[in-house]
């Protein structure tokens, strides 16, 4: 951030709040000597300007900031900054991951933790949208159970892997409040055994959410 902008940003933070509905008037003045004044006072106009005379303003006068304060507001300042270069730093490269990803046809994946995650584009997320061909590539399973994942329900389905035969646990939570992400873990066949399929099917509204005759499918 420049000079100038620390200086503004400095001078807005310390400004203090008007008593007055009316605003009021008020100097900031730092501790290197740097000030700004502040002419916040409203006034009436046309056939209301004969109130402003009546009018009650807040005229603070000075507002000087204290060394100690003024230097916990540059480390805030400093921090700030370094958060946001870090953000922009971490967005880049994840788009740059999913572009390298897409031109082989696949998915590129974040491990956190137990989970992991496909990283998807800020357009799909928002739009609650993926390629379910490039997503059958990436893990390693049919595109007839990627597609599954398409139902706007909080949406569970296990698919196999086509080389391994291992199941593997998809999940994505409800789209009518959430943007679009896909979780997913490789899981025992026990857990499977946790889903009554007759029971999700035949949950009022399932339709409405996307349930599927689909015995891998659970939507809710």
């Amino acid at each position: 951030m420049k000079k100038q902008q620390k200086l503004t940003a400095a001078y807005n933070f310390f400004k203090k709040s008007y008593a007055c509905a009316r605003g009021g008037s008020q100097t900031v003045i730092l501790p290197n000597g740097k000030s700004m004044a502040f002419d916040d006072r409203e006034y009436y106009s046309g056939r209301g300007g004969k109130y402003n005379d009546s009018i009650r303003h807040d005229n603070i006068g000075e507002v000087r900031v204290a060394r100690k304060e003024y230097s916990s507001f540059l480390k805030m300042m400093k921090e700030q900054e370094f958060f946001k270069k870090a953000v922009l730093q971490a967005a880049g490269e994840k788009a740059k991951r999913i572009s390298e990803a897409a031109q082989q046809g696949i998915y590129s994946v974040e491990n956190r933790g137990a989970l992991n995650y496909i990283e998807l584009s800020k357009e799909e997320e928002d739009g609650h949208f993926f390629d379910a061909n490039r997503l059958a590539k990436t893990l390693g399973i049919t595109v007839e159970d990627a597609v599954l994942l398409n139902s706007p329900g909080k949406t569970y389905v296990f698919a196999r892997k086509t080389d391994t035969g291992e199941i593997i646990e998809l999940y994505h939570p409800s789209l009518s409040c959430n943007d679009l992400s896909i979780s997913f873990s490789v899981v025992p066949e026990e857990r499977v055994d946790e889903f009554n399929h007759d029971e999700w099917a035949g949950a009022p509204y399932a339709d409405l959410v996307g349930q599927t005759t689909c015995k891998n499918h659970f939507v809710c």
